[in-house]
């Protein structure tokens, strides 16, 4: 019970973070405008263009999705991330005002896809600047996972919305009423997201020479390229992609053709997709004080397989309210446990663009899986084309050693986490980036009398110590005598300098040695990180200075 209760009592902390409460509450509208604008377009296309046309409208709006995401990589690591979401509510809001203008004026049909198209592209960068900006915004790593749990749970809870006032909506009026519904929610997205400023210490990384949105957007892939436990996440989740395509157009074949449930049908489904997905959100809650995340996310993959296949078993409305709740339960489980590990292996200064570039082949996932469905329906018929989906289960089978790889990857050192945390320089940092700081320290022993760091020399280290003490000589004066939880190393590799002061052991003492590149990345790509760091730099470089040439006394303890 204990547990249960600290567990919760995180996640009650992220609601009292204004700023995650604030992201959060938008990013369920704009969740619930995507569900409601979606199922009003495909029902509206379905009447007047048959399968095939809910197929075209996904493919067009993933296509669209994917022709955007090079601009969201160019966006998201170097601009804002608020005034990105901010932006992007407003876009969305008067795409899809004017395609309910055009479906009540009942104009070209196709006109609608153009404008779907345009709410699709504006949207792009949605996601992946919403999950790069929470590692800036959490105050630990459990309350990182908290807030992917608590996206994870208003997701769920804009599924449930969605589809209901979807159906809702269709029962009363026509499918213009629910796009205008849906700009109008956007449009409040828009003023909450606004209301909360921009994130606090953001720091802007200058555009490199020759830099281009496509070339920003290969940051992305190029570190997939380099990294396979990404790689391997991203790859699962465009395989569960496949099948969500498939979905989109096989619940209103079904619902239409097999449970003769209407329109409505469609919005009742997938308001069962949506209780899954709140529960499963809620239930996420057990993750937070776990490290190992692999087998959540291939139970995950399961979940979203094995029930389709049991929907088609026994295409009955109750029963497929259930299934779909099952398969919203594994997506919320694939969505925490899947974002948190890519937060925890990928750097944030590329973590935007590593996100876009899932947005781009998940999105190309489901086009394909949009495109294929209505062919699959007419070879195979509806429920076997349902059955495809156990395809997923088999991946998580299949890749289940590789998760828990991932896992011992993202390991995290208690000791060298705790040393890090201690320290005042890097109290601003994200606790993911101080965690992937913590798994990069290598230990290193010195005896008395041993050199750690030699006047003149390149800065290739930045040096914490763990135990013992280490003298700071300056022209052959005792400037400081460091000892534990205290570091050493910063000012050569902050300020590209030779050592300004040889370091030597005075007993033996042990140290952790984090490498140039990583430090100076991490300090800084991080705007008050790096004021501290500076600050600390000029003390020191002032007190040295300061020095008497020829006095031989220890001048104070750090």
């Amino acid at each position: 019970m204990g547990s249960v209760a600290s567990r919760s009592a995180v996640l009650r902390d992220v609601l009292r973070n204004a700023r995650l409460r604030s992201f959060l509450v938008a990013w369920s509208g704009n969740n619930t405008a995507e569900w409601l604008s979606f199922i009003a377009l495909s029902v509206y296309l379905y009447e007047k263009k048959g399968a095939t046309a809910i197929g075209l409208l996904g493919a067009v709006r993933m296509g669209a999705a994917v022709a955007g995401i090079p601009f969201a990589s160019a966006l998201v690591d170097r601009h804002p991330r608020q005034r990105v979401l901010l932006g992007i509510h407003l876009a969305r809001a008067a795409a899809l005002g004017l395609a309910a203008v055009v479906l009540a004026a009942d104009i070209d049909p196709w006109l609608v896809l153009i404008l779907a198209a345009m709410s699709t592209f504006s949207g792009a960068p949605y996601r992946p600047a919403d999950y790069a900006i929470m590692p800036t915004l959490a105050r630990s790593p459990q309350e990182l996972v908290a807030a992917n749990v608590g996206t994870s749970a208003f997701e769920g809870l804009a599924t449930l919305i969605g589809p209901g006032l979807a159906a809702g909506l269709l029962e009363v009026g026509r499918p213009s009423l629910a796009l205008a519904v849906s700009a109008g929610i956007c449009l409040a997205s828009a003023v909450l997201t606004a209301s909360v400023g921009r994130e606090p210490s953001w720091r802007r990384v200058h555009r490199p020479k020759g830099w281009t949105p496509l070339r920003e957007a290969a940051g992305g892939f190029r570190l997939l390229v380099r990294e396979p436990h990404p790689r391997l996440l991203i790859g699962l989740m465009v395989a569960q992609g496949f099948v969500r395509g498939l979905l989109n157009v096989l619940l209103v074949v079904a619902s239409l053709r097999l449970l003769h449930a209407g329109e409505a049908g469609v919005g009742f489904l997938n308001s069962g997709f949506g209780v899954g997905a709140l529960v499963g959100g809620l239930a996420g809650v057990s993750l937070l004080r776990r490290r190992r995340l692999g087998d959540p996310f291939a139970l995950g993959l399961v979940l979203w397989g094995a029930p389709l296949a049991l929907f088609a078993a026994w295409p009955a409305l109750g029963w497929g309210l259930v299934c779909m709740a099952a398969v919203g339960a594994g997506n919320s489980m694939v969505d925490i446990a899947g974002f948190t590990l890519l937060q925890r292996t990928v750097e944030d200064v590329v973590l935007g663009r590593v996100f876009a570039a899932l947005e781009i082949v998940g999105s190309a996932g489901i086009g394909a899986g949009s495109l294929v469905a209505p062919a699959f329906v007419s070879g195979l018929g509806v429920r076997w084309a349902l059955t495809t989906a156990l395809g997923l289960p088999v991946l998580a089978l299949l890749f289940r050693g590789a998760l828990r790889a991932v896992d011992d990857e993202t390991a995290v050192p208690e000791r060298e986490l705790e040393l890090l945390s201690a320290l005042p320089i890097f109290r601003p940092l994200a606790p993911t980036t101080l965690e992937k700081l913590a798994t990069r320290l290598q230990p290193v022993s010195v005896e008395a009398g041993q050199e750690v760091v030699r006047k003149g020399d390149p800065g290739e280290h930045f040096y914490l110590i763990d135990s013992g003490e280490v003298d700071v000589i300056h022209e052959g004066v005792v400037a400081a005598t460091l000892g534990a939880g205290q570091y050493l190393g910063e000012i050569a590799l902050l300020h590209d300098v030779p050592r300004v002061a040889t370091c030597i052991a005075r007993g033996t003492a042990r140290l952790f040695e984090l490498d140039r590149d990583v430090f100076v990345s991490a300090v800084s790509g991080h705007e008050q990180t790096y004021a501290n760091v500076e600050e600390v730099v000029a003390g020191r470089l002032d007190e040295l200075e300061r020095l008497p040439s020829a006095k031989r006394s220890r001048l104070r303890r750090r």
